[in-house]
C-alpha cells in the first residue's frame, strides 16, 4: 500500500481548513468542524454553484494562483478533491 508523503498530507490538511473557513463565512450556520475532506459541497453544506465559484475564487485570491481548467473543477464531489486540486494548482504555478 502507497501512503503520500507527510508534506502532501500536512498541505491539504491546511488547505482544507482554509476551504472551510471560507465556507463558514459563506454559511454562519456550519462550524469549521462539520467542513471536513469528505464533505460534499452541495449536498452536505448547501452551497449552491454561485457559492462554490466565490469559494473557489477566493482560494485563487488567498493562495495567489489560477486554476487552468473551471470545467474539471465542476466536478469535483468533496471538500478533499477541491483541496487537492488546490495544492496541485499552487505547486504548478510559475
Amino acid at each position: 500500500m502507497q501512503t503520500e508523503p507527510a508534506s502532501s498530507v500536512a498541505a491539504e490538511a491546511g488547505t482544507i481548513s482554509v476551504v472551510a473557513d471560507m465556507i463558514c463565512r459563506l454559511r454562519p450556520m456550519l462550524l469549521p468542524g462539520e467542513v471536513g475532506p469528505m464533505a460534499r459541497p452541495g449536498a452536505d453544506l448547501g452551497l449552491d454553484s454561485l457559492a462554490l465559484i466565490d469559494v473557489i475564487t477566493k482560494l485563487e485570491e488567498v493562495f495567489q494562483f489560477e486554476f487552468e481548467d473551471y470545467l474539471a473543477l465542476a466536478k469535483l464531489e468533496t471538500v478533499g478533491q477541491l483541496a487537492r486540486a488546490t495544492d496541485t494548482a499552487k505547486e504548478s504555478r510559475p
